[in-house]
């Protein structure tokens, strides 16, 4: 699996890992892509659909904003996403 998939799954680990590497990971209403813009001092994070529904991210430090946007709720437990894995 891979660290996209994981970190949807609500991975700790790879979610920091992609936000170190400054990558978003995909709006968690619809799953497009999602875009960052820089506006009014902020940088903010939403859906490149226009008519999601989903709530943007904003903050001050792109890291930050990126990290908020990336962080997922738990799915799946550690042990349960190690089930997953093909061997």
């Amino acid at each position: 699996m891979d660290k996209v998939k994981r970190a949807l799954l609500g991975d700790r680990k790879a979610q920091e890992e992609l936000t170190k590497k400054g990558r978003k990971l995909p709006c968690h209403v619809c799953g497009k892509k999602a875009k960052i813009m820089f506006r009014e001092g902020l940088f903010v994070i939403m859906c490149s659909d226009e008519y999601c529904n989903c709530l943007c991210v904003a903050e001050p430090v792109r890291a930050m904003a990126i990290r908020k946007w990336n962080e997922r709720a738990e799915i799946l437990t550690e042990k349960e996403m190690e089930k997953l894995e093909v061997k």
